[in-house]
Parts: C-alpha cells; structure tokens; sequence
C-alpha cells in the first residue's frame, strides 16, 4: 500500500493482518522521535496492545547481539505466534526486525512501515531479511514475506539529502536492469517521489512474484550489489551508505561488462552522470588488495561461480558466470582509474 498519510492508519493495517491484540514496533534512535508515537497511537486506537523497541541506527546494528536482543523484548512483551511485529524505519530496522519475527516463535506476523527511499523502493519489498556477519553482508537470514507493507511517502520529508540519495542509488539500478524510460525520467529530473516509489515498487513486486527465492530472474535485483558488498564489508560497513556502495557497484559493473564485450558504449557514461547528478560516488575507494578478498563471501556463488550482473543496454541486463579469481582479475583491470 502506498499512500500520503498513511503512517496514521498502521493500526487498521494491523488489525487486518493479524489476529492477536498485540505488537511490537521496532525502529530506531533516528525513526523514533519523528513517527514512534504516531505508530503507536494508530495502534491503540485499534485496540491492540503497544511495546516498542529502539535499536541504535545504523548498519552496525544488524548483528546477532542485537537480534538477540530483540528476541528478549519479543519475550518480555509476552508475543504469541498470533501477535505482530512492525518494522518501522529503513532498511537496517526491515532486515533485523523481519528476520526476528521470521525465526522468533518459528514466525511472527511482519508489517514493514519502511520510512527512507531506499526501503520504500527496495529492501522492504520482497520478503528478504538477515543480519551482518564478520564475513559478510546479509550473510545469515530469511525469506520471509510480510503481512503488508504499508509505504507513506510523507515520511521522505524528514529524510537529509544524504539519505535520499542512497535510496535514488536503487532507483537507478531499477532503470538500468528493466526501465529505461524510468532512467531516461531521472536523467531529465521529470518524476516525482511518489511515482518513482510506484513504479519502483511495482518493478520489484513483478520479479519477486515470479522468483521469491532469488534462483533466476531476481538476481538481476542485485545489479552493483556484488562489488558494492564487498565495499561495504571492506570499510566496516560504517563508512558508506548501502546506496553508495551499490553506486560504486554498478559502474565497477558496467566497466567489467565493457570489458567482456558485453555492455553497449554509452552506458558507462550516462550512468556516471546520473549517479554525480545525485552526488554519489562512482570509483572504488580503496586498492583491488582491500576491496576484492571481500568477493568470496558474496551470497550469489553457486558452483564456484558468482552470477554477476551486467547491462547489453541502458534498461536490459543479463547474468553472466565468472568465478571469484576471474571477477577480481578483470575488476583489477578495469574498475581502478579516475
């Protein structure tokens, strides 16, 4: 569901996708002071009891200790397997909070209440959930699809330039993978937030539907995301934001597609342009040596080989098998000039 206000009426949401009469919100120090009473007076307003959970923000907080800990509040608030879970913030909250109430109890019900642009567009639709590991991002979690996922595009308003940039990261991997017309609209700045979140929402919902569990065409999904994770894993996932390392991803992409044969002239241009457009970065920040040993905890290796993501054009991308010492010889070759 998607809708301006919708924040409000999380409560009558609720009360349709479960049948106990309790929940537990889970959002974070940021989310907190800006909707937490909001959530939590729709909710009692239906009738259903209220505990609420804060968890410092940050990708530093999709870690076991901090799981743990939410099964202790899950716990102490008494949840039954009838009860909810609302997952309220960005896509940190949505992968913890759904991957407690995937495992607590065997499964929980889940509302994902994502509040930035990149949850909205992305990660809080299509049942994905997890935590951090030392070895890797996303590396232990769930497919486990929510109730609902209730996106009201009102809460964008309190985002900082730096957070909607992140989200516009998935935006215009969106656009190269399946629409070029959506990337051609941001190229020219003509759509607006609440389109971009339909349309997005709409390209994600279309490919999870028909591939849930990730064997197919919902690899494509993770155009920039190889590369990007190992970003992410190489500079303790605190340095740059998921979107930034997917940006960096996804030219670190189109230059190792150009070198293969793969990714038509043109398309490493327009996407750097659109990407410094949002002010993110498009080179790798650190040397091959930092950067490349993180590729061997990817999640995608199946038979020893990665099914990386590459464009032919602006809008069609394709899987294309190369084992970890091939990718991290031809992204040693490509991905590392200014």
């Amino acid at each position: 569901m998607i809708g301006q206000g919708l924040i409000k009426s999380i409560g009558a949401i609720a009360s349709g996708a479960w049948t106990g009469q309790k929940a537990m919100i889970v959002t974070d120090s940021n989310v907190a002071p800006l909707y937490l009473d909001s959530c939590r007076t729709s909710l009692l307003q239906a009738g259903i009891a209220v505990c609420a959970t804060v968890i410092p923000a940050g990708e530093q907080s999709k870690n076991l200790k901090t799981l743990s800990e939410l099964y202790t509040a899950f716990h102490g608030a008494g949840l039954s397997r009838t009860d909810g879970v609302v997952a309220l913030g960005g896509g940190v909250v949505g992968d913890l909070a759904g991957f407690a109430a995937a495992t607590y109890l065997r499964g929980l019900p889940l509302l994902q209440v994502p509040t930035t642009l990149l949850a909205q567009v992305d990660s809080a639709i299509g049942g994905k959930t997890g935590i951090d590991m030392p070895f890797g991002k996303n590396m232990v979690g769930a497919f486990y699809p929510p109730c609902a996922v209730a996106i009201d595009p009102e809460t964008l308003k309190t985002l900082s330039p730096h957070h909607l940039a992140a989200g516009m990261a998935e935006v215009i991997k969106y656009g190269c993978i399946l629409d070029a017309g959506l990337f051609a609209a941001i190229e020219d700045a003509a759509i607006d937030r609440q389109n971009i979140i339909q349309r997005c929402a709409g390209l994600k919902a279309n490919v999870v539907a028909r591939d849930e569990h990730d064997t197919g065409q919902r690899m494509l999904l993770n155009f920039g995301h190889t590369i990007g994770h190992a970003v992410e894993k190489a500079t303790g996932f605190d340095r740059y934001s998921h979107g930034e390392a997917v940006a960096m991803g996804m030219v670190a992409a189109v230059r190792i597609g150009e070198a293969l044969g793969v990714t038509s002239t043109g398309v490493q241009e327009r996407l750097i342009n659109v990407l410094e457009m949002w002010k993110l970065p498009v080179e790798l920040p650190l040397p091959p040596a930092e950067v490349l040993p993180a590729l061997s905890a990817d999640k995608k290796q199946l038979g020893g080989k990665i099914h990386f993501v590459l464009l032919t054009e602006m809008g069609q991308a394709l899987l294309h098998q190369l084992t970890i010492k091939e990718l991290a010889t031809i992204a040693a070759e490509v991905c590392y000039h200014a």
